[in-house]
């Protein structure tokens, strides 16, 4: 009676962590986390001059010249 009940536990566990289902859902998100990083390293250094621009203007409207922003 033990020996079915602890054969029926290791079965258990050895299904739940020797068990591959779900891995390639976990690869996929794995890639596309790593792709998305990419693509806004890619689009922060693309789009680098017109970032700083913006920040500039705004910091200028706000410290010197309230009329000069529209």
């Amino acid at each position: 009676m033990l020996f079915s009940i602890e054969l029926a536990v290791y079965r258990w566990l050895s299904e739940r962590f020797y068990s591959e289902r779900g891995q390639t859902l976990a690869e996929y998100g794995l890639i596309m986390s790593v792709l998305s990083i990419a693509v806004v390293v890619l689009a922060l250094t693309a789009f680098r001059g017109a970032i700083y621009q913006s920040f500039h203007d705004t910091m200028h409207c706000l410290r010197l010249e309230m009329e000069w922003c529209e």
